[in-house]
């Protein structure tokens, strides 16, 4: 989305008025399929996914450990469940 600014005055704030046109590289993304992407084709992150892992996928599959040593494992809605 691109947006427009308008400027008030010196001493106003700074407005963004969001226009109507969509870039057209944002729009393709919108309606890009991923297809099926596994941590396996993101390289050179294992930093980052190790630590998503950690702190995302860990409690919301084995919240057990986490009662186990008294932190309260998230909330997960039966939609949103890993398989």
């Amino acid at each position: 989305m691109n947006w427009t600014l308008l400027i008030l005055d010196a001493i106003s704030n700074i407005v963004l008025i969001p226009t109507s046109q969509v870039d057209p590289v944002v729009y393709n993304m919108l309606h890009e399929d991923p297809g099926n992407v596994s941590y396996s084709a993101v390289g050179g992150l294992s930093d980052q996914i190790r630590e998503l892992r950690e702190s995302i996928e860990l409690p919301l599959m084995n919240p057990e450990l986490f009662l186990r040593v008294g932190i309260k494992p998230p909330k997960v809605s039966s939609r949103n469940k890993f398989a």
